[in-house]
């Protein structure tokens, strides 16, 4: 991963043959060196790790066969003919079929990888995802032959976040957590409900097949899928972000003694999001930058952990 300039530097350059010293292929994912310490935004990533899946031969058939083709059924891109259509109708762009052809190929892989990024990394992909998007393109209307207009991508992300049951909002009676979540999400549909209705281009329970299929297969392939945890979670990380302590799974109780846990990255990133989003409620008097770096610190403590848990010392863990 390596920091390049722009907004519009995401973007992965995968070697198309194995390295000769390592006998295996490389991908350099770029992202933008001014946003290298907004970890709130780097959930975009997955999306970019979503193409170097595409590329591999072995896992490209099950991602076409049990993703792309399930959310293109049904849906008004299916096919050649019905985008003609729906481009001529929506956009007023008279093109031919062999002119589409292509684009709709290159869109098909933004949604998949869009779908991909959800998975990968959990809730905090589709607030990243609607803020870079938003800041390139705030219409969410643009279009191109290699990237599809963002107010489809954003429909698509939100229902399958839906089918994923990560917008459930109830946390045992927990009001603190319970606002955050409702915060967060009202966030991400007040966004939705500023796009066109022409933005829902698919079935609702074709992507539900589709993603959950997804997650099937990154379950199965390495376990990668992320699983949402217990919403009591994000009371303790709430809480050490409004104290401006970046949040990492330790615990102190009364008689000072510490209990220390592992936390998944991504819910340190999700549990960023949803102070940023309920900031006033919560009592979080930073910047986002400075949240940014809460977090930030928090990921790399996380790791101090993983290393102390396993009994190994940091200076012999190699790079």
């Amino acid at each position: 991963i390596s920091a390049g300039g722009g907004l519009a530097a995401y973007k992965i350059h995968p070697e198309q043959q194995p390295v000769d010293i390592i006998g295996q292929r490389i991908f350099n994912i770029i992202f933008p060196r001014s946003l290298k310490h907004h970890v709130l935004l780097h959930p975009i990533l997955g999306h970019e790790i979503g193409h170097a899946a595409w590329s591999v031969p072995s896992i490209q058939h099950d991602l076409v066969h049990k993703v792309l083709l399930p959310l293109f059924d049904k849906s008004q891109l299916n096919g050649t003919t019905p985008t003609v259509a729906w481009l001529k109708n929506t956009f007023g762009i008279d093109k031919t079929e062999q002119e589409i052809a292509l684009p709709l190929s290159s869109w098909a892989q933004e949604f998949l990888c869009d779908l991909y990024g959800l998975v990968l990394m959990g809730p905090s992909f589709v607030a990243a995802h609607q803020s870079l998007l938003l800041a390139v393109d705030p219409t969410a209307q643009g279009y191109g032959n290699s990237h599809p207009p963002s107010a489809c991508r954003f429909w698509m992300v939100r229902e399958a976040a839906r089918a994923l049951s990560w917008d459930i909002t109830s946390c045992a009676g927990n009001k603190e957590v319970e606002n955050a979540l409702k915060a967060f999400w009202g966030a991400i549909d007040g966004q939705l409900a500023k796009m066109p209705g022409w933005a829902a281009v698919f079935d609702k329970n074709q992507v539900i097949t589709a993603t959950q299929e997804l997650s099937k297969i990154l379950q199965a392939l390495d376990g990668s899928s992320y699983t949402y945890p217990d919403p009591m979670l994000f009371d303790h990380l709430l809480e050490m972000l409004s104290d401006s302590v970046p949040p990492v799974g330790h615990t102190v109780d009364g008689n000072g003694m510490f209990t220390i846990s592992s936390l998944d990255f991504r819910d340190v990133l999700f549990a960023g999001w949803l102070a940023w989003n309920n900031r006033d409620q919560v009592g979080i008097e930073v910047d986002f930058l400075d949240l940014n770096r809460l977090c930030d610190r928090a990921i790399l403590q996380q790791q101090a952990v993983a290393l102390w848990k396993d009994g190994r010392n940091p200076e012999e863990k190699q790079p």
